[in-house]
C-alpha cells in the first residue's frame, strides 16, 4: 500500500513550476519558510514535497484533507484534487489512515515519533473511516470533527451508569486538539478589523468553582471544561492563569488584579472565562455568597482598564441565570449549573446597570470621545432566567460547542460568526437526566456585543 509519501508525490508530480509557492501560501506555510525551501531544494517536485511534509508535520491533527483539497483549489490547481484525492480506488486503504495511536488499540507495527511531537505509525484502520481522514492522523473530516476520542461529543449522558438516548461515544472527558491555521493570504488589516498579531495575542483568566460549602452542590465535570478551555486558549496565543474554587471576594480580588496587569499594554485582547453556579445577573463563589457580572465587567471598562482600551475584551459565562427549565423538545441527563432562586433582571441592566429614563440632552461644557464600555463582547450559556447544562463526564454543552467551533473555524472567521454557530450547536442538545425536573430541558446560549470592529484571531501567523 503506497504510504503518505507516495501520496504526496503523486501530487507533487501534477503541480506546475509556477503554481508550488502559491500552494505553500495556501498551506498557511510562512514566506520565509517558502524561501528557505526554494533555496534548498533543486527540483520542483522536491519543493513541493518538502512543502506538503512541513505544513503535515507542523499542523498534526489540523493538516486535513478538506484542508490540502480547499488549498489546491485556491492555488488554482483544483484538477489535482480531483485527479489525485478523489482517485485513490475505493477498495485500497487512502494513505492518510495512518495515524496517532489510540489508547486501548492494538498495534501491529513499530511507532515513531517525529520531532513536531506528532507519532505515526502503519496501523490499519477500518474502510469505514477512509473518507473521514485527516492526513496522517485518526478523524471524521467529512464532519471537520476529531476522532471521537479527542472530540467533545455534546449529547453525551451525563453519567457513566446512563445509556438511554446516548450513542457510542467515549464516555471520557478530554480536551479536542489541533487548530486550524490561518493562511497568510487570509491575513488581512484595516479600520474594520482588530489588530491581532501581537505575540501573546493577549491575556486570557479561567475563573472555575467545582467543589462548593454549604448546600450547593459540586459541578461533576467541570474540570474538564478547565481543561478544554486552556487548551484552547493556548492554541489561540493567549497567555492563560487559572483561578479555581475561590470565594466570592478572592474571585473579585483576583479579576482586579487580572485586569490591572501592565502587560495589557502590550498585548491585542483580553478573555475572561466565568464558570461556575449562578443566577441572573451574578455568579456564585465557592462560599455560596455572589458577585455581580456587572461589577467584574465594569473592571474592564475604559476607566478602569485604560491599557486595554480600543482593544477587544471578551466574556463567556457559563453558568445558570436563573432556575428555570426550557423544555423545547421531548427528549430527555445533565446536570444544571444553578443556585437556586431567581432574580429578574434583563441582559443589559446587568451589564450596564438600570437604564433610567429621561431626556437625552447636549452637554457642550463636558467632551469625552467615547463611552465607557466599548469593545466588549459578552457571552452567556444560557438565556436569562433559565439554567445551563453541564455534563458530568464531557463537560458543559456551551464550552463544549466553543471548543468545537472555534477550533474548525477560528481560521478564517470572526468571533460573532462564530458564536452564532455555538448558539445552533447548543439549541439542538436536549437533557438526558435522572432528575425528572430537568429531564428534556433546553438551552439557548446568546451573546451581546459592543464590538467595533470583526474580530479574528489569526492563528498560526
Amino acid at each position: 500500500m503506497a504510504g503518505v509519501s507516495q501520496y504526496f508525490y503523486d501530487i507533487a508530480e501534477e503541480v506546475p513550476d509556477d503554481k508550488w509557492k502559491d500552494l505553500a501560501h495556501q498551506l498557511g506555510l510562512k514566506r520565509a519558510k517558502v524561501s528557505a525551501i526554494d533555496a534548498e531544494n533543486r527540483y520542483l517536485k522536491e519543493k513541493t514535497m518538502k512543502t506538503l511534509d512541513t505544513w503535515r508535520l507542523k499542523n498534526g491533527r489540523s493538516a486535513t484533507e478538506a484542508w490540502l483539497r480547499m488549498a489546491l483549489h485556491d492555488a488554482d490547481v483544483g484538477w489535482i484534487a480531483d485527479h489525485v484525492i478523489d482517485g485513490v480506488p475505493d477498495e485500497v486503504e487512502p494513505p492518510w489512515k495512518s495515524g496517532v495511536q489510540e489508547e486501548g488499540r492494538q498495534q501491529t507495527s513499530t511507532c515513531c515519533t517525529s520531532s513536531h511531537d506528532v507519532s505515526y505509525s502503519n496501523t490499519t484502520l477500518a474502510l469505514t473511516e477512509a473518507k473521514g481522514a485527516l492526513l496522517g492522523i485518526e478523524g471524521d473530516m467529512n464532519q471537520l470533527q476529531i476522532h471521537d476520542r479527542h472530540r467533545t461529543p455534546l449529547e453525551q449522558p451525563t453519567s457513566s451508569q446512563s445509556t438511554c438516548g446516548g450513542d457510542n461515544r467515549s464516555p471520557q472527558g478530554g480536551v479536542t486538539t489541533g487548530l486550524l491555521s490561518s493562511s497568510g493570504q487570509f491575513f488581512h488589516k484595516g479600520p474594520t478589523v482588530y489588530p491581532m498579531m501581537t505575540s501573546p495575542r493577549g491575556h486570557a483568566l479561567i475563573v472555575n468553582n467545582s467543589i462548593f460549602d454549604g448546600n450547593l452542590s459540586d459541578r461533576k465535570g467541570a474540570d474538564v471544561d478547565v481543561k478544554t478551555v486552556f487548551s484552547l486558549l493556548k492554541s489561540l496565543g493567549f497567555t492563560v492563569k487559572q483561578l479555581l474554587n475561590k470565594s466570592a471576594q478572592e474571585m473579585l480580588k483576583e479579576l482586579e488584579h487580572f485586569s490591572k496587569l501592565d502587560d495589557h499594554k502590550n498585548v491585542s485582547c483580553c478573555i475572561v472565562f466565568l464558570m461556575s453556579h449562578g443566577q441572573e445577573g451574578c455568579i456564585i463563589g465557592k462560599d455560596g455568597k455572589t458577585v455581580m457580572l456587572k461589577e467584574i465587567f465594569s473592571l474592564f471598562d475604559n476607566i478602569h482598564c485604560q491599557k486595554l482600551q480600543g482593544k477587544p475584551k471578551l466574556f463567556f459565562i457559563q453558568s445558570c441565570r436563573g432556575a428555570k427549565v426550557d423544555r423545547g423538545t421531548v427528549s430527555p441527563r445533565d446536570a444544571p449549573d444553578a443556585a437556586g432562586g431567581l432574580n429578574e433582571q434583563s441582559l443589559p441592566s446587568q451589564l450596564f446597570g438600570t437604564l433610567q429614563g429621561g431626556e437625552d440632552v447636549p452637554d457642550a461644557a463636558r467632551c469625552v470621545d467615547q463611552p465607557t464600555r466599548t469593545d466588549m463582547f459578552f457571552g452567556y450559556a444560557t438565556q436569562e432566567g433559565n439554567m445551563a447544562f453541564r455534563n458530568e463526564t464531557q463537560g458543559s454543552w456551551y464550552i463544549q460547542a466553543i471548543d468545537k467551533v472555534f477550533r474548525q473555524h477560528a481560521a478564517d472567521t470572526h468571533v460573532a460568526d462564530m458564536m452564532t454557530m455555538v448558539n445552533k450547536m447548543v439549541a439542538e442538545q436536549t437533557a438526558h437526566c435522572e432528575n425528572s425536573n430537568y429531564t428534556g430541558g433546553k438551552e439557548a446560549s446568546e451573546f451581546l456585543s459592543n464590538l467595533q470592529k470583526n474580530l479574528y484571531f489569526f492563528p498560526g501567523l
